[in-house]
C-alpha cells in the first residue's frame, strides 16, 4: 500500500478566483484532457490503482449521504500518475511567510459513474466501486475493455444511515 496525494493537475493553476483546485474524479472519459493528455494513466494497468472504503459520501443537492460498500469493504477504482512541482504556499517550520515547494508526489483520482436512471441514488457522478475479486482483477489489468465494464454502484453499496 502506497499513500498518494488526492487529484490530478488541473488543466491550468490559477483561475479568476485564484487557484484551481485537483481533478479528484474523472467524469468524462472522452475529454481531450484525458484523450489526448493523461490517457497513459487511464489505459495502462500500471497507473490503475485501488483506493480502500469502508464508506464514503456523495452529495445530493445540498445534503451528503454516506454509503457503504455492500460486503463492508470496498474499493474506488483510480487512476495513479507521477507528479513533480511546485505546491501550493505551505508553512515551513520556524518561518513566518508561507512558499511554494518543489515535490515529487504521487497522485490520484477515482472514476466516477453515471447514476442509473431511476435508480436509488440520486447525484451527478458516483465513484466506481468494486467489490467483486472480478471485477477488481479486471479494473487492475488495464485497457479500454475495463474502463466500459465497470459494474454498476448501486449493485455494491448499501445506505450507510449515520455514519457521519
Amino acid at each position: 500500500m502506497e499513500f498518494m496525494r488526492w487529484g490530478f493537475p488541473p488543466r491550468s493553476l490559477t483561475n479568476r478566483n485564484g487557484w484551481n483546485p485537483p481533478i479528484s474524479q474523472v467524469h468524462d472519459l472522452e475529454d481531450r484532457w484525458w484523450q489526448e493528455l493523461n490517457r497513459p494513466y487511464l489505459m495502462q494497468a500500471r497507473h490503475r490503482c485501488l483506493v480502500p472504503v469502508s464508506a464514503f459520501a456523495i452529495t445530493q443537492g445540498r445534503r451528503r449521504k454516506w454509503l457503504q460498500p455492500e460486503r463492508g469493504l470496498g474499493f474506488l477504482a483510480g487512476f495513479w500518475r507521477p507528479w513533480e512541482g511546485d505546491t501550493r504556499l505551505v508553512s515551513s517550520p520556524g518561518e513566518t511567510e508561507r512558499r511554494r515547494m518543489h515535490s515529487r508526489l504521487s497522485l490520484f483520482a477515482i472514476l466516477a459513474v453515471q447514476p442509473v436512471k431511476g435508480g436509488r441514488l440520486r447525484s451527478d457522478a458516483l465513484p466506481a466501486v468494486l467489490t467483486d475479486p472480478v471485477d477488481i482483477a479486471e479494473w487492475m489489468e488495464g485497457g479500454e475493455e475495463s474502463l466500459l465494464n465497470i459494474p454498476d454502484t448501486e449493485r455494491n453499496v448499501v445506505t450507510g444511515g449515520d455514519l457521519a
